[in-house]
């Protein structure tokens, strides 16, 4: 079905194995469907993961975001990325995150240390005063007080304070106090 001409072949994950990456020996990566047909012609130096209708793609050492169409919607001009959650993806642009939508408009300026993923609308930030939590209009809902942090889930946050893990909700009240060395992910 697929035509021997290409170095290896995966399916690319969160595509119900409905699309395959595929490496070429330049080596460059694209993606075909499970017919063979081209869907992302294989000019990019990375592939991340496909979320929300769009994939992180680098090309030149610099990443950008294409659609489930494989057209380049975000050009290739970011340090680093995030993947989209909430309609929103965290970039670095120069030294400092921000956040742009699904068409590349910045939302939230290129002014974080570091940043994390919208989640239960909160997205971890970090500043010089610690990390933090900033809510899609870039207002810090819960104060930037913490060493670590990690994205919400379903609710509840991994945070840790004085080097110690613990778990916050939205309201930043800690469920479990900081008294951990580490939490794992639920």
């Amino acid at each position: 079905v697929i035509p021997c001409q290409y170095d290896d072949i995966h399916f690319l994950e969160n595509t119900e194995n409905t699309i395959i990456r595929l490496y070429v020996q330049r080596p460059k990566y694209g993606l075909i469907d499970t017919l063979g047909q081209l869907a992302v012609s294989a000019v990019y130096d990375q592939i991340g993961s496909f979320r929300e209708n769009r994939l992180a793609v680098m090309r030149d050492g610099l990443w950008g975001f294409v659609d489930n169409e494989g057209m380049e919607i975000i050009p290739c001009r970011f340090r680093e990325v995030s993947d989209f959650y909430e309609g929103l993806a965290a970039v670095k642009l120069g030294r400092y995150w921000g956040f742009i939508d699904k068409l590349g408009n910045v939302k939230i300026a290129f002014q974080y240390k570091r940043a994390g993923n919208f989640r239960d609308k909160l997205a971890w930030v970090e500043t010089d005063k610690g990390i933090g939590y900033i809510n899609a209009h870039n207002k810090m809902e819960i104060p930037a007080q913490f060493e670590q942090a990690q994205d919400f889930d379903r609710g509840v946050a991994r945070a840790k304070a004085e080097g110690k893990w613990g778990l916050i909700d939205a309201k930043n009240r800690w469920i479990l106090k900081p008294k951990y060395v580490d939490i794992r992910p639920f």
